[in-house]
């Protein structure tokens, strides 16, 4: 048996899920994980948490309704935090209070199936320690599946093994864990960090479900963000980008002012007025600005890696066996 499994009756699994405004989904989110615990995963303790990012719908109370359903074999616990840090730090969050041997991070709009976690825990159980369940389709609107293509293709740029359809859903050993929870920072990318942790993994194909209730949360200019998020995270092309565009500039510039020498010299009037010099004004002052925005977005970033703001703050955790107690 692989050294980081311990035996079967020793075995707690955690199942992560961040929510923000889920109502509509999360009564059958953990009637789903509890199914799949007693009939697939009848060896392990389950412990479901749900990660609560500052909801503004009934979110809370359908998780505090939840806690009564925890029983011997589950632990249903409830984590608020301050207010809204974002999925990824929900994420973190999550599993920086979890208990489990193995922990499964899967989303709450029921989009990804609860059902495919025996799967995920079979390959753990045979020695990988990241276990990825890789989207072979997605039925999302046109704008998700453009900004989700273009994502994972500069991803992709760097992370070779990164599947082609993206992923959310996935399950990290006990070490894997504690190593993804160390890692500092805000403006984070989370697929990209569970590859660089860089243990033995594998995968598992699936198809991804149409959300049955609710809208995303994912709106047009947040996804805009988290693609340049992405792209910085990921990638050193827009610097390099930049230089070969200083260099062309530079050397545009230069043959420019050997044509208009020359021209002089053998007498001839070089350009046609005042456009070629306006047309050179808002070409350079569009490039000094685009390339002071690219600079400021890494200095941004730079100032939240060190300025020590928090990823998240905890305010209040509920868990099944508080409410029993209570």
């Amino acid at each position: 048996m692989n050294p980081q499994v311990p035996t079967a009756r020793e075995k707690t699994l955690s199942v992560v899920s961040p929510v923000f405004n889920n109502a509509g989904s999360l009564a059958e989110l953990v009637d789903r994980l509890i199914a799949v615990c007693e009939i697939g995963l009848p060896q392990y303790q389950l412990e479901i948490i749900l990660v609560d990012d500052s909801s503004f719908d009934d979110s809370v109370s359908v998780i505090q309704s939840q806690l009564a359903k925890g029983g011997l074999s589950v632990k249903i616990r409830l984590v608020r935090l301050s207010r809204n840090f974002g999925q990824v730090s929900a994420i973190a969050a999550g599993l920086a209070v979890s208990n489990g041997d193995a922990c499964v991070v899967i989303s709450a709009d029921l989009q990804d199936p609860p059902e495919l976690i025996a799967q995920l825990v079979e390959k753990w159980e045979t020695g990988s320690e990241v276990v990825i369940a890789a989207r072979t389709e997605r039925n999302d609107g046109v704008s998700a599946s453009i900004f989700s293509r273009a994502s994972y293709f500069v991803a992709r740029r760097r992370y070779s093994d990164m599947p082609r359809g993206g992923f959310d859903f996935f399950l990290l050993s006990r070490r894997a864990v504690d190593q993804f929870v160390t890692k500092p920072g805000r403006k984070r990318f989370l697929q990209g960090e569970v590859f660089e942790l860089g243990f033995s993994r594998s995968v598992v194909c699936y198809e991804r479900g149409i959300r049955p209730v609710g809208k995303s949360q994912w709106r047009f200019w947040k996804r805009v963000e988290y693609f340049i998020d992405l792209v910085l995270a990921s990638t050193n092309v827009p610097m390099r980008v930049a230089t070969l565009l200083g260099f062309v500039s530079v050397l545009a510039s230069t043959i420019y002012a050997l044509v208009v020498v020359l021209s002089r010299v053998f007498g001839v009037v070089p350009g046609f007025g005042w456009t070629p010099i306006v047309l050179l004004i808002l070409f350079f002052g569009g490039l000094t600005v685009f390339l002071l925005g690219l600079v400021g977005e890494y200095v941004w970033r730079i100032y939240e890696e060190t300025s020590g703001k928090r990823q998240y703050l905890i305010e209040a955790e509920q868990s099944s066996d508080q409410f029993k107690r209570g």
